[in-house]
């Protein structure tokens, strides 16, 4: 995908909604915004798809909180969701794998 930046933010997009179980009316305006820049590093986690209901539905709080005027609850429901700070966290170590599908 080396030089196709727009159609890599689409790919990912496409698969961590499809992850989250997302369609595009349910997080509009600046919540769609946040959410496609998430999707290019939530893409690198392997076993999204399957975590549980409440584990993405916990993700989908967090883009809406990012998208929201206050950080303060952005920052309080990242630091809150376990799974997802150990998935970054693993991310950033180079514990979790290269990245999917490219």
């Amino acid at each position: 995908m080396r030089g196709e930046p727009e159609r890599m933010r689409e790919k990912a997009l496409r698969k961590v909604s499809r992850g989250l179980g997302l369609s595009e009316a349910d997080l509009p305006g600046r919540a769609a915004a946040v959410l496609e820049n998430w999707s290019l590093i939530l893409q690198l986690i392997p076993d999204l798809e399957s975590w549980s209901e409440a584990e993405k539905q916990a993700v989908v709080k967090i883009i809406r909180a990012k998208a929201g005027v206050d950080e303060t609850g952005y920052l309080r429901r990242l630091q809150r969701h376990q799974r997802l700070r150990a998935s970054l966290i693993g991310l950033g170590s180079g514990q979790i794998g290269s990245v999917q599908g490219t």
